[in-house]
């Protein structure tokens, strides 16, 4: 599993990217959204508040204080949000789970990945740069 015992700050960031907005709501890179809300269903993660530049619920899992965000720039600058709630809750990159789309798997199949390129997509690859650090799991949802 993820998560280790830790009690009241930050452990991890889950990352849930998507495109802001009703005209995006449906579009298969709203995918990571999608996972938040299911997630806001299961675990009670309320995205009640805008911080970070992201909407933003938090959850335990395992014991730990996870930060679920939904950021609100939209997907080609992702990384603007994760770098900002980063740097604010003193969480490295390797504590940092993106959930993304991947145009390359079959429809419904994940694939997690503990590192690596971007692979073509523009919102990992803004994360990339701005945390300096390729080295976060991300889990890819295929579209």
């Amino acid at each position: 599993m993820f998560f280790r015992e830790k009690s009241g700050a930050v452990s991890w960031l889950l990352v849930c990217l998507g495109n802001p907005g009703i005209k995006y709501k449906n579009t298969r890179h709203n995918v990571g959204f999608h996972a938040a809300d299911a997630l806001e269903k299961r675990c009670g993660a309320k995205f009640d508040r805008l911080k970070c530049r992201a909407l933003t619920g938090s959850v335990t899992l395992g014991g730990e204080k996870v930060l679920v965000m939904k950021p609100q720039t939209m997907m080609n600058l992702s990384g603007q949000a994760v770098q900002e709630a980063a740097r604010f809750y003193k969480v490295p990159p390797e504590r940092v789970l993106v959930i993304c789309d991947d145009v390359s798997l079959s429809v419904g199949h994940m694939r997690l990945r503990t590192g690596g390129s971007a692979g073509g997509h523009n919102g990992l690859k803004d994360i990339i740069q701005r945390l300096g650090s390729s080295d976060f799991p991300r889990i890819k949802i295929g579209v």
